[in-house]
């Protein structure tokens, strides 16, 4: 996955809450990171464990670190519920996902009457037996 700024490894100190947590950098830095995810993350929540932060140049943000990832010990975790359709996108355009690697073309939040999808998968197949049904 691509992300907008190079990550930047330390580990978790602790969650302070469910917007904040604790981090000490690899240079023995200690900054706070915005924990983008207000689940419980009993799973996720390890003290000790390596993480992947990212630094944000944003004057209007309180904190200037977003924590992305978590090494559960067996795997990493993204812990940014917001990156759950961007991981989705990338795996489809990839080709990555092979049930569906028939599709050409991926429409991300395509509405449907008054609602919205997540994505919108077409193939020439099924965009030929649209217009046949027309």
């Amino acid at each position: 996955m691509k992300f907008e700024s190079s990550l930047i490894r330390g580990k978790l100190i602790r969650r302070w809450n469910r917007f904040l947590s604790e981090v000490e950098l690899e240079n023995g830095e200690i900054v706070k990171a915005h924990c983008p995810n207000s689940g419980r993350m009993t799973t996720c929540n390890i003290p000790g464990a390596p993480v992947l932060i990212r630094f944000v140049d944003d004057p209007k943000r309180k904190l200037k670190y977003t924590w992305e990832l978590i090494n559960t010990g067996s795997h990493w975790v993204c812990i940014n519920t917001g990156r759950a359709n961007q991981v989705a996108k990338e795996a489809l355009e990839q080709k990555n996902i092979p049930e569906f690697a028939e599709f050409s073309n991926i429409r991300p939040e395509f509405k449907i009457g008054k609602s919205r999808i997540d994505f919108l998968l077409e193939n020439e197949v099924i965009n030929a037996s649209l217009k046949s049904n027309q």
